[in-house]
Order: C-alpha cells, then sequence, then structure tokens
C-alpha cells in the first residue's frame, strides 16, 4: 500500500466519510475525501454487510478450493450462493477464512464512490481493522455502534445495543478465562461487560468519546490480518486480469528488446575478435619466418616452431665440431709436448673423436690424456695395448650424443 494512503469509512448514506492519512484522521464529505491527495484508498466497509467464517476444505490447489467454498458455507449462509462473492484468505493448506457479501450492492456502491472521484484501490471489512491480540478479544463502542473482534479472521459489528448478544454468542464453547480490551465505554458499561460473565477479563484501553475511530482502525489494518474484497468480485478481477496481461505483454517485449540487444552485442563482439585473432595469426606467422627463415611452407605454426626450437637445441648440444676437436687433440703430439707420441689413426663419429696414439710407455700416454683434459676436452682413455715394446692407447675426446 502506497505511503499516502486514505483508510476511509462511510456514514450510512454515503455522503460523508472519516478517514486517517499521514497519522491524521479527518472528516468531511466525498468531495473533501477525493481532494486529500491519497495515492491509495482503502475502504473499510461496514461489517454488517460482510459475513466472516472459516471453511475446512480437502486438500487441492487454491482454485479449486475457491470454487468449494461456498458449498462448504451454504450452511451458515441464508441468501443463495448464487447472488454472493466470496473473498478467501488461506489459513492452512485445507482451512480458508472467508469474507461473504452481497455482489450487487457492493459494486453499487463502488460505483458512486467512482463517481465522486474515489476510485477503490482496497475494500476491507471495518471488523478485520479493530485492533486484535493474541488470546484477547476487542470490544469497540462508537456512538450507536459496536464491533467485536474474537480473532485474526472472526468477528462482527452490530449496534451498540445489542452488543450483550454478541459477546455472549461469542462466549459459547469458550474455557477458561478471556481477557477482552474495551475502547469507548463508560464505566457502567465496563461494569456490564464484566459481569456478563466470570471469564471475562476487562481490560478499558479507552473511555467513552476518546476514540479515534479512523486512528484506531488504521491501527488494525496496519496489524496485517485483512481480506480484500474486490479479490472475489468478477468484472474487477477481469480488470486485473487485462492489467496482468497487459503488464505480461510489456515485460515480453521488454524481454525481447532486451534478448535482442544483446544478441547485436554478441555478434558485434565476435566480428571483432575474429578480426583480432586473423590480426594475431598474421603477426605470428611473421615472426616465424623471422626466426626460422628455413622453413618455406608454414601449416601448424606451433608444431613446426617446436621442432625447429628442438632442432636448435639439439645442435646446441653437439659440442665442438671435428675440426676443433683434431686441432685440440694435435697440439699434443707436435714439437716438445709431443713427449715420444706418435700419432696413427683417428675416427669421428657422433660428435667425439677417437685417436690411436703410439707412446714409449704407459706414462706418457696418461700424460697427454692429462694434457687434453687441461685444454677442457672431454678425454677417456678407451684401451691400451703393448705392442713391439711400446704402448698404443685408443682415446675418446670430445662427449658423444
Amino acid at each position: 500500500m502506497a505511503e499516502r494512503a486514505a483508510l476511509f469509512v462511510l456514514n450510512d448514506d454515503a455522503t460523508r466519510a472519516a478517514w486517517r492519512m499521514a497519522n491524521r484522521s479527518q472528516t468531511g464529505s466525498l468531495a473533501e475525501l477525493a481532494a486529500c491527495g491519497a495515492d491509495a484508498r482503502v475502504w473499510l466497509v461496514d461489517g454488517r454487510r460482510v459475513q466472516l467464517a472459516e471453511a475446512e476444505l480437502p486438500p487441492g490447489n487454491r482454485r479449486v478450493q475457491e470454487q468449494a467454498l461456498p458449498f462448504a458455507l451454504e450452511d451458515q449462509i441464508l441468501t443463495p450462493v448464487d447472488a454472493l462473492a466470496f473473498a478467501s484468505h488461506r489459513l492452512t493448506a485445507t482451512r480458508l477464512a472467508a469474507a461473504v457479501f452481497d455482489v450487487a450492492e457492493l459494486e453499487a456502491r463502488l460505483d458512486v464512490l467512482e463517481a465522486a472521484g474515489l476510485p477503490v484501490d482496497q475494500c476491507v471489512p471495518d471488523i478485520l481493522c479493530v485492533p486484535w491480540r493474541e488470546s484477547a478479544w476487542t470490544l469497540l463502542f462508537d456512538g450507536d455502534d459496536a464491533w467485536l473482534r474474537t480473532g485474526p479472521y472472526a468477528g462482527s459489528r452490530c449496534e451498540a445495543a445489542q452488543w450483550r448478544a454478541f459477546v455472549e454468542q461469542a462466549l459459547v464453547g469458550i474455557d477458561g478465562e478471556r481477557h477482552v480490551r474495551v475502547y469507548g465505554a463508560s464505566e457502567a458499561r465496563l461494569a456490564e461487560v464484566a459481569a456478563l460473565s466470570p471469564a471475562l477479563l476487562i481490560d478499558p484501553a479507552s473511555r467513552a468519546g476518546a476514540v479515534d475511530l479512523p486512528g484506531l482502525f488504521a491501527e488494525g489494518h496496519a496489524q496485517g490480518h485483512v481480506i480484500d474484497l474486490l479479490a472475489a468480485l468478477p468484472r474487477r478481477r477481469q480488470a486485473g486480469v487485462g492489467a496482468a496481461r497487459r503488464w505480461w505483454w510489456a515485460t515480453a517485449a521488454l524481454v525481447i528488446v532486451a534478448a535482442l540487444a544483446h544478441a547485436s552485442f554478441m555478434q558485434w563482439r565476435v566480428s571483432t575478435l575474429a578480426a583480432r585473432l586473423a590480426d594475431e595469426r598474421v603477426r605470428t606467422e611473421a615472426v616465424f619466418r623471422e626466426m626460422f627463415p628455413q622453413v618455406t611452407r608454414i601449416e601448424d605454426v606451433r608444431a613446426q616452431a617446436q621442432q625447429a626450437l628442438a632442432e636448435v637445441e639439439a645442435s646446441t648440444r653437439q659440442g665442438a665440431p671435428f675440426l676443433d676437436l683434431l686441432a685440440a687433440a694435435g697440439q699434443g703430439l707436435s714439437g716438445e709436448a709431443a713427449d715420444g707420441l706418435q700419432f696413427e689413426s683417428a675416427s669421428y663419429g657422433n660428435g667425439a673423436l677417437e685417436l690411436r696414439v703410439r707412446a714409449k710407455d704407459m706414462s706418457a700416454l696418461e700424460r697427454y690424456q692429462q694434457t687434453l683434459a687441461a685444454a677442457a676436452l672431454p678425454v677417456q682413455l678407451l684401451s691400451v695395448e703393448n705392442r713391439d715394446s711400446a704402448a698404443v692407447g685408443l682415446l675418446r675426446v670430445g662427449q658423444p650424443r
């Protein structure tokens, strides 16, 4: 409900109203009520024109239970159900609280209010706006009228002179004590209520003439135990359905527009990413050709780059080439460093040089091996044989792959 909602009651001939808005109670004509600036209007219908009841129904969905509700309450009402409307509120899965009223009468009054510039946003029985507490009743007197509320969705309105009959009827079947909050009663009437039954514990909430009826109804309405009669009117229900359909179409249109906008954005985004991908591929191929000019045909840049890098890495692990190894090994076989060594043969394979060298003894071969090692060359003495009073050794120079 809107913050500036006006809760109003009408007099018997519906020419004047009392209303509550923005924590202020007022009275005046229907024209004054229409000009009060309310954002929403809640009409509190005379409780004597509405019958409150509860019904136990078989389990089922809400629509089926609402259809069965008139037949479940048929024994409690005198008017043919065809002339009545049944507004309901679900209490449990199988129990419903109902407000039963005459359709034609309420429609006629709503038409009068609309003609006076007072379209109604919510229509609630005034008895459900009498303040209520758990395990307590509320008895309200205001002039010639009285209200008795006995539960969240139970109570009745009557003439003030008839209050005794309604309280006695409510006492039927009550065990134990019952607290009663009484508004607007004189000392004499309070005494009458207390004398009615020892089970009644009287709590005077306000004295006679001190009741702000619109303010009190606003307090009870805020408690939330209300049943909106408009929901049960066929004509207004169809209008509500039409409004709901219009909202549905409006929502669907917004969803479609949003979907189209999203699809357009995604299409633009995909085309942008595709163009960026093509540019990156061109740049990648250019870098590849620059790094590996020996590759003339590009099919899979990643696989070919990995292969070319592996080949480069393998070539870097090959060690010194043949001529370098041969030159380094020959320095120990010439001049003063020869130490009587004689070169017999050499072979090269798999990145290593194998030399066959004749020496006068084994110690000369060992000194030659140390000379090569000092030159930072991997060297290994593979074998030695004695031949013609000389030692012939086979050495491997370099690291084989």
